[in-house]
């Protein structure tokens, strides 16, 4: 009646195969439902009491056999259990042969990890290892039984981690597969399937594969085997005809592959199993479909259950990732039809679902790509949304392969948003496409119409109102901002009111196109400030709207704090009895903390800017609310893009010289990364540009930024986590190439090409400021992530600034090794302008032989490259043609300086003085474009330089007309030079508020300009100098000359040519010392507070008075220097001598009645002029003090007081010999300085060598750029230099200059030469010890017994000639070197040349020296002496036995044999050396110590016999080296 047993057995076991509903690998163990367990159960026990009525005992072994299926159901396994036990002890008692099998012993283990039968309790893992051995020990007779074991342990292991007993437990159950099927095909009476075998092999290979990719440890090929079983996992599941498990073991397959997809080559790999995937995900869910296709009508009252809704949405997002995947793989391949044809399958895959949309934009992108119509897949987006079309265009747009199609989308993409609440994205893509338009070449007024329309859209749309009720009434409570002009443009804003506009993101597209409006139109247009204006006034909008809102929300949060509760009694008692002793000593004020206070109110001046700093509880509230009305994430929502339009208004502003606009813009952009992007090193780089721009506008010291620029933890240096982020690309980068994996590195590039151009940019601003060790760790860190990434622009950019860095440190080779690297990875126009001008630099720097026409190749070079981009963009004409014409300049300039870079006294040959012309003109032509092009201030530059270059060429031209006609184009080019300026200056006042005083802030637009004004006053009082040296001509002419004679010759003399150089000539030089004076009276009203600028303007006005004694009476001034004019007309400076006075009266008497009248008229004449001669010469000593007093004061170059001090000179000459002594000894000494700086700086030129060499190259690099350094860095470095260096000590003048003759010992004699800067004047003076009657007769006060200056003198020599006998002595020292070195006897050779050189230095130097008395060198001629006489001749000679004579000569004469002088053979000079100056003699005796001096002194008047004394008296002078 019944089938016999083993077929219910098999039945059951068929059943408990089956997985319950509910099953998946997150939870792998088979958990049921309890109708089904209870089902089960009942049917085992029937099955089971069957098994007791049979005779055969067997069964009931075959019975116990499969018993573990049935632990599938823990809620029925103890009735199980106690049958099964039962039943063993009945047999085992009537059958004692039938031992205990090992599957009682599993199962009794496995029994007691069950506690309770209502819980199901995962055995702990020593647990689980007993178990695993002990069914490893058994005899299993069927191998699915034992299967499904193995896959239940491995369930359980893999629950606890224990992924080595899963490896073991999945590896004995796949071994089985082959015998399963076998027992399938073989069994009698099948009631389960090869269904279920497959379903447990797929859990098996799944748990496998995970625990495979769990230990592989790093280890690639385990990982890929890993993935291999992951993959048979899915081929089972398919087999299985499972959707669930195929989509689980595919998931996990996905997962696992994840870090393999980085690179094209690991995804490449993955193509074929991904595809296999794929083939089996499609072709199971179709199946299925199907399959509930037929039944859908027998289930109209059911529905499907939220799992199944579940599980389908996995795997559709399963099957979109892995085509995407497959799609980036034929991306990588470049296999664009193979792509869209996957693209087709997909979306015919995936129709009627979320992911269609996704992959439908894609396939629109990508026959946009390939160049395909996409019209059709457009058209299927019209029920998505105008958003999504407009977006979709927008991205086509972007990648689409040509203008035309690019056009076609961008218009599709606006005119897709027409509802009101996407104008937001409306106005952006209209800036976009502007932008786009100008930067392809369409007309400007396109492109223009663009922009304007945006604007329109901004100004006129109204705002929409709040969803929120808190925003509503936010806004209520608001008041009107009202915004106040801090430009002084009130009148150039729109119509609107400001006030009107309060919402940050309209205000922030605002600023976007009145800047986007400004690079499009030319810089000569009044449109270009005029939106560099507007959207300047709308940054200050944006920053009070959204102060007011924080100002609320801060005051709102103030009020909402609860008060803090009052302390209890019994604690006040406990805490008054401590108090009290307090009380006394606090004030009121200290009873209660003051409460923070969030001032609305924003800076109104640059100085006030300079100050700011934005509240730390304003950037708590921009960080935190999303108000429309104030700076947050929501209100501007692309903050880089808001960043990028904002540095290029920055730019913009600074080309137009509006710098102390800047300060606001960029406090705006460092509030924006600081607590929008959170950018730590972003924020830094805008910081450092608020520290740079204070520096510029002499404001510095004001900057909060300031004191963090010279710290360890400084704006300069790169944040810890950028580094580390950084270098972990690089280490998965060096990593892949070591395993052969070359590809790109696709995450996270974005983000490290930001920070690497951060990087960058903050370097490029250190170099500016002279911070060169931050810089250099920035580049090199910068270059070296560049390289790892494979950023070639930001590889370019940081070879061409490390370059930059080795040309500031005085590496010219190494930069052009670097430049070349540079120059072959290429760059933008910005990069090539940069890269030609740091080559010329460094090629300049070796001072090869052949450096200029090396210069003018990199020149063409630069220039060509620019000219390439020009036709390129058309647009861009003017900036890229004033990029050219910068390079032209730089190379024009330099060849000046090679042309004039040699030996003072050198004469220029024809071919130089041709290439000098030439280069006047092209810089005049320079200037000419520069103005065109609307840029000023370079055009005043080139007119400055091309008035220099003229300048020059006077210089060397000897003939008279041509030195006239370069001296008054060069004055031309000089005042328009001025004029340029000064255009662009007062464009900048006029935008400063009216309540900026001149408190601090120094434009630098105005330093440049006083600096041209000085130019002009000096190249006026130049052609002055020319002309009064004619006058003077003239009038010592007519000095000779009869009444009579001086009026034929002004009636025969030819009046000149209209329009002629003469007729110019003469009319420029009436109106020279009137332009000179105009323009020293302006700098002098603009340079209170800058030292130099004042000291050298007080100089050049001393040398105008001076000049115009001359022009009063140029036979005073003479008379000065002429000591045959000084006896015929003598007389003090300060006033005209009676004497005089009363010689001209007896001449008049003397003259005949007739010519009685005309000489009394020049006699008052002569006199008036003399006269104001005199007062002229007082007022120019008056202001020249000044000036050196000034210079004494402060720092301030030393060729201004060598001016100052030769101009003083001139004003008293040999009138008063000691004062002009004085100051040509000062003059000498700033020329020493000045040539000891140059040899300082030659030795020290490589800066790797020392600390001294690096920072006396930086010291000289701020002191010529000091408009950005900041000054407390100079100040710093100059203490460091003089604490280190003793020659750098010397590279000032002692302010003690004019009192060290009085510190020098008395028995000195110094004798003085020095030429003046262009050598065409040799000044002399002769120093020895005043007595008393020489003081009475001198007319100033001098100490009795100290040195003074005894006589001074002046020569004009031909500088050729000094040339040529250094020549000579060079040429004879080469000789003697030559000698030497051979070891051979030439005396009698060199001899002869040797006294040639002696004769001609006599016979250049005799003009001067004849002028001087030096009979104290000789001793005095032999005479019968009386006897008084006689001892008191040999008194004196005890005191002072011989004369010690000191040469101080300029560096040109030193070269000379100055001690063969005949002068100096005297049988009375005891002693000679020479030095460079008088304080370079004075500092030499210092470090001897003049107590030492002292001492000798005294010990050679002790000395007794000349002999003797004469031999020791070296010791008195033994510091001065010979």
């Amino acid at each position: 009646m019944f089938p016999s047993p083993p077929a219910y057995f098999h039945f059951f076991t068929h059943l408990s195969l089956l997985p319950p509903p509910g099953f998946s690998l997150s939870n792998p163990l088979f958990i049921s439902q309890p109708s089904f367990s209870f089902c089960v159960c009942s049917m085992t026990l029937f099955a089971f009491s069957l098994s007791l009525t049979s005779i055969f005992p067997r069964n009931l072994f075959n019975f116990l056999d499969a018993f573990p299926f049935l632990i599938s159901f823990p809620t029925f396994i103890p009735p199980l259990f106690s049958h099964f036990l039962f039943t063993h002890i009945f047999f085992h008692s009537s059958l004692p042969s039938v031992p205990i099998p090992p599957l009682f012993m599993f199962l009794h283990s496995f029994y007691s990890s069950f506690p309770s039968p209502h819980h199901l309790h995962i055995p702990p893992i020593t647990s689980l290892f007993k178990m695993v051995s002990m069914a490893s020990e058994c005899s299993w007779t069927d191998p699915v039984v034992e299967l499904q074991v193995w896959c239940q342990l491995a369930a359980f292991c893999h629950n606890v981690k224990d992924h080595s007993l899963v490896l073991c437990c999945t590896g004995r159950a796949l071994q089985l597969e082959e015998a399963a099927v076998l027992t399938l095909k073989t069994m009698p009476c099948v009631l389960y399937g090869l269904t279920a075998v497959n379903e447990m092999l797929s859990t098996a290979a799944c748990l496998k594969g995970l625990s495979l990719a769990h230990e592989s440890g790093g280890n690639l090929y385990t990982y890929r085997e890993a993935m291999k079983v992951l993959l048979t996992s899915v081929s089972y599941a398919e087999k299985a005809d499972s959707p669930s498990l195929c989509v689980t073991a595919a998931s996990h397959y996905w997962n696992t592959c994840l870090p393999l997809i980085q690179t094209p080559k690991g995804r490449w790999q993955l193509k074929e199993p991904l595809e296999k995937i794929l083939t089996a995900l499609v072709q199971i869910n179709t199946k299925h479909a199907q399959k509930q296709g037929k039944v859908k009508g027998l289930l109209t009252l059911t529905t499907q259950p939220l799992g199944s809704y579940k599980a389908k949405d996995e795997d559709l997002t399963l099957r979109a990732n892995i085509y995407s995947l497959l799609l980036q793989i034929n991306i990588d391949k470049t296999n664009w039809k193979s792509a869209l044809q996957l693209l087709d399958k997909a979306i015919r895959d995936m129709s009627n679902t979320r992911h269609k949309l996704p992959l439908l934009k894609r396939r629109i992108l990508m026959k946009a790509l390939v160049g395909e119509s996409i019209l059709l897949d457009t058209q299927r987006l019209q029920d998505e949304g105008e958003q999504c079309c407009s977006s979709v265009w927008h991205q086509v747009a972007l990648c689409a392969s040509n203008v035309a199609q690019q056009l076609t989308c961008y218009q599709k993409s606006i005119t897709s948003l027409l509802g009101t609440e996407t104008q937001w994205q409306k106005v952006s893509l209209m800036l976009e496409f502007g932008g786009w338009l100008y930067c392809h070449n369409f007309p400007k007024a396109d492109a223009q119409q663009q922009v304007q329309w945006a604007i329109d859209v901004l100004l006129h749309t109204e705002p929409e109102p709040a969803e929120e009720a808190e925003n509503d009434s936010r806004k209520k409570d608001l008041s009107p901002v009202k915004c106040e002009s801090m430009v002084g443009v009130q009148d150039l804003l729109f119509t609107k009111d400001l006030s009107d506009l309060k919402e940050v993101w309209r205000l922030d597209c605002l600023i976007q196109a009145h800047t986007l409006l400004a690079v499009m139109a030319d810089k000569t247009s009044p449109e270009h400030q005029l939106n560099l204006l507007r959207a300047y006034s709308f940054v200050l909008q944006l920053w009070q709207v959204s102060m007011a809102v924080a100002c609320e929300i801060f005051n709102a949060m103030a009020k909402s704090q609860p008060p803090q509760p009052p302390p209890s009694a019994g604690s006040k008692k406990g805490k008054d009895m401590g108090k009290n002793k307090k009380m006394k000593d606090l004030t009121p004020v200290e009873d209660k903390p003051k409460p923070v206070i969030l001032d609305q109110a924003l800076p109104s001046t640059p100085t006030d800017w300079a100050r700011y700093s934005c509240p730390d509880q304003a950037r708590q509230i921009f960080r935190t609310n999303s108000s429309p009305y104030s700076i947050n994430t929501h209100s501007i929502i692309n903050q880089t893009q808001s960043l990028f339009y904002l540095s290029l208004l920055e730019k913009e502003l600074h080309s137009l010289s509006l710098d102390h606009l800047i300060l606001p813009i960029m406090h705006l952009a460092e509030t924006i990364a600081h607590d929008l992007l959170d950018r730590r090193s972003l924020s830094d780089l805008y910081r450092l540009r608020i520290v740079q721009t204070c520096c510029q506008l002499g404001l510095e010291t004001y900057s909060p930024y300031q004191e963090k620029l010279l710290l360890s933890e400084n704006l300069s240096t790169i944040q810890e986590q950028e580094q580390m982020g950084c270098h972990k690309v690089i280490a998965l980068s060096q990593e892949r190439r070591a395993n052969n994996q070359n590809g790109d590195l696709d995450q996270n590039v974005g983000s490290v090409q930001q920070i690497i151009h951060v990087w960058l940019d903050k370097a490029e601003v250190c170099l500016s400021m002279g911070l060169y060790q931050p810089a250099r760790q920035l580049l090199a860190e910068a270059h070296l992530v560049a390289v790892e990434i494979g950023d070639q622009k930001a590889v370019a950019r940081s070879l061409l600034n490390l370059a930059t860095l080795a040309c500031e440190e005085q590496n010219h080779a190494q930069a052009l090794i670097l430049l070349d690297k540079a120059q072959t990875l290429g760059g933008d126009e910005e990069f090539w302008y940069q890269l030609t001008l740091t080559k010329v630099s460094a090629v300049v720097g070796q001072g090869d032989h052949d450096a200029q026409t090396k210069v003018d190749q990199v020149i063409k070079q630069g220039c060509w490259a620019l000219k390439v981009v020009l036709e390129q963009q058309t647009n861009r004409v003017p900036e890229l043609t004033f990029l050219i014409t910068s390079l032209e300049m730089r190379g024009v300039v330099e060849c000046i300086h090679a042309i004039c870079g040699g030996e003072t006294g050198a004469t220029l040959y024809t071919e130089a003085v041709q290439m000098l012309t030439a280069a006047c003109d092209a810089l005049r032509e320079c200037a000419n474009s520069f103005t065109k092009l609307g840029y000023r201030e370079q055009a005043a530059e080139a007119h400055s330089a091309s008035a220099n270059g003229l300048r020059i060429l006077a210089k060397h031209t000897a003939d008279t007309d041509k030195k006239q006609r370069f001296l008054l184009n060069g004055l031309s080019q000089m005042q328009l030079a001025v004029t340029s300026q000064e255009h662009v200056v007062l464009n900048a006042q006029t935008l400063l508020p009216p309540q900026e005083e001149s408190h601090g802030l120094s434009l630098a637009a105005q330093r440049r300009l006083l600096r041209l004004r000085l130019g002009l006053a000096d190249f006026c009082l130049v052609i002055l100098e020319e002309n009064l040296a004619e006058e003077k001509c003239q009038a010592l002419a007519c000095q000779s000359k009869t009444s009579a004679e001086i009026a034929l010759e002004e009636f025969t003399r030819c009046t000149p040519e209209p329009n002629s150089t003469e007729q110019e000539w003469a009319s420029v030089g009436s109106t020279l010392g009137q332009m000179a004076l105009e323009q020293l009276a302006a700098v002098d009203s603009d340079s209170l507070e800058n030292m130099e600028t004042r000291a050298r303007c007080l100089s050049l006005k001393g040398k105008y008075f001076r000049l115009m004694a001359v022009h009063e009476d140029p036979i005073y001034l003479c008379a000065l220097w002429d000591r045959q004019k000084q006896k015929e007309s003598w007389f003090h400076p300060k006033a005209v001598s009676v004497e005089e006075e009363n010689l001209e009266k007896d001449k008049d008497r003397e003259s005949s009645r007739k010519e009685s009248s005309m000489t009394s008229a020049r006699s008052a004449d002569l006199q008036w002029r003399r006269h104001k001669a005199q007062k002229m010469l007082v007022q120019a000593s008056k202001v020249l003090a000044e000036a050196i007093n000034l210079c004494f004061q402060h720092t301030v170059p030393v060729y201004i007081l060598a001016d100052a001090s030769l101009n003083m000179m001139e004003c008293h000459g040999q009138c008063d010999p000691a004062v002009a002594g004085q100051y040509l000894a000062l003059f000498q000494s700033c020329c020493t300085v000045a040539m000891i700086a140059d040899i300082l700086n030659s030795a020290c030129a490589d800066t790797c060598m020392s600390q001294l060499s690096a920072q006396l190259n930086l010291h000289r690099k701020l002191l010529l750029s000091q408009e950005e350094q900041p000054r407390t860095m100079l100040r710093g470095l100059e203490d460091s230099l003089s604490s280190i260096s003793k020659a750098f000590s010397h590279l000032t003048i002692s302010p003690n200059h004019l009192n060290i003759l009085t510190e020098l010992p008395s028995n000195l004699k110094i004798l003085l030469l020095q030429h003046s800067e262009d050598g065409s004047e040799l000044y002399g003076a002769f120093y020895e010890t005043t007595s008393a009657s020489e003081d009475q007769k001198g007319n100033t006060t001098q100490f009795t017994g100290t040195l003074t200056c005894s006589r001074v003198a002046k020569v004009s020599v031909c500088p050729r000639a000094l040339l040529a006998l250094r020549e000579q002595a060079r040429a004879l020292g080469q000789e003697i070197r030559h000698a030497l070195l051979k070891k051979t006897t030439t005396e009698e050779k060199l001899a002869p040349h040797f006294r040639e050189i002696v004769q001609d230095m006599e016979d250049y130097l005799n003009p001067l020296l004849t002028q001087f008395d030096f009979s104290c060198l000789r001793l005095p001629a032999e005479t019968v002496p009386a006897p008084e006489m006689t001892k008191a001749k040999e008194e004196e000679e005890k005191v002072n036995p011989g004369s010690y004579v000191v040469l101080l000569a300029d560096r040109k004469l030193l070269e000379l044999p100055l001690e063969s002088l005949s002068i100096l053979q005297g049988e009375g000079l005891s002693s000679m050396s020479r030095d460079f100056s008088l304080q370079f003699l004075h500092s030499r005796l210092n470090r001897e110590g003049p107590d030492k001096v002292e001492r000798d002194n005294k010990k050679e008047t002790k000395g007794g016999k000349g002999t003797k004394g004469k031999g020791d008296q070296s010791q008195a002078i033994k510091a001065i080296p010979a």
